[in-house]
């Protein structure tokens, strides 16, 4: 049976991720990427596995693997996961990425858009992007990364933006946004 996950559940998850990543980047490491699946009891999230940092290498390491990402959440979410691995009520992912905002009808924006290719527009970001995926779709979270004059890094935690925010659009390899997925009995 699908669960409605309530919208202060998945901010406050963000929120307590976004201190952990916080503590990361203020302390001058690069946060390592992270998949963490979650089931919730009494609409508390516990973890119910988080991915390890070598089977993110794989992930990470291509444009294939960043694909296949795409496919094993789906796939984990409705519990047709590789290995047996039990379906999550919530799955968090987060890396550092390359960002950049736009206006639909910008050349450049709709440019980005057609191939991807954040890392050389003038005006990227760093960012620690943090996604969070339930059979109700994807929200997400944009965290830019700002060095101050001495070379150190903070980070600022922008609002979780939810599918069903007026004026939001999500687009992308990472969006898994499925609301009439069929969850196996």
């Amino acid at each position: 049976m699908k669960k409605i996950i309530a919208r202060p559940i998945l901010d406050k998850l963000y929120q307590e991720f976004s201190v952990y990543a916080a503590s990361v980047i203020e302390g001058g490491d690069e946060l390592p990427p992270q998949l963490v699946a979650f089931n919730l009891e009494k609409d508390e999230p516990h973890i119910l596995f988080n991915m390890p940092q070598a089977i993110m290498k794989l992930f990470q390491g291509s444009e294939q693997g960043k694909t296949y990402l795409r496919v094993f959440v789906e796939k984990t979410l409705v519990g047709d996961a590789p290995g047996g691995l039990p379906a999550p009520d919530i799955m968090l992912y987060a890396s550092e990425a390359w960002t950049a905002k736009g206006i639909v009808g910008d050349k450049l924006f709709e440019e980005t858009l057609r191939t991807g290719d954040v890392k050389s527009r003038p005006d990227r970001t760093e960012s620690v992007i943090v996604t969070l995926y339930t059979l109700d779709g994807t929200a997400l979270g944009v965290c830019p990364i700002h060095i101050d004059a001495n070379k150190k890094r903070s980070l600022e935690v922008e609002p979780l933006h939810h599918p069903d925010d007026p004026g939001f659009e999500l687009d992308g390899r990472l969006v898994v946004d499925k609301p009439n997925w069929e969850v196996p009995k």
